[in-house]
């Protein structure tokens, strides 16, 4: 039994080739993400070489799916076009246009003012030495937190630069 898609089924294939085109798109990017799981990967060649080959299966998959047709020159150009437009989609996503602010040190005007005594104090005195202030939160189930309060604030030359 031959597989020979028409009128609907032409699109749920082309559909699931765009889809997943965009899937490996995004796992790719949580994938290169991950930190320390991946180093090597963080230098551009690396990550162009494996970006190519993710393009490239990519490509395969919709190259396969367009050889069942019987018109083959339409349906690569219809793929073609689909990509062509979920390219320029991307495209437009991603220009950076709603980019967070960077972190400002500046008062954030009409904030309340009912800090407590304590921490008053700790804001007269980093004042008055021109230094910043570290909030520090804890939580007892926090792994991160542990480790904060392990590595970091058990450095004496770190804890030595924190104290006023």
């Amino acid at each position: 039994m031959d597989f020979e898609p028409r009128g609907r089924q032409f699109w749920i294939a082309a559909g699931l080739a765009a889809l997943s085109s965009l899937a490996l798109l995004i796992v790719t990017q949580a994938w290169l993400e991950t930190g320390p799981v991946f180093y090597r990967i963080y230098r551009w060649e690396s990550a162009l070489a494996f970006g190519s080959l993710i393009a490239g299966g990519t490509l395969w998959l919709i190259v396969s799916i367009a050889r069942r047709y019987r018109r083959p020159r339409r349906t690569i150009a219809g793929i073609g076009r689909g990509t062509a437009l979920g390219l320029l989609f991307f495209a437009a996503t991603s220009m950076g246009i709603a980019r967070p602010q960077p972190v400002s040190w500046d008062a954030v005007p009409g904030s309340p003012d009912f800090l407590p005594e304590r921490e008053q104090a700790a804001f007269a005195m980093a004042d008055q030495s021109h230094r910043p202030i570290l909030f520090y939160f804890h939580a007892d189930w926090c792994a991160s937190c542990e480790d904060f309060e392990r590595y970091v604030l058990g450095n004496p030359e770190i804890a030595a630069d924190l104290e006023p």
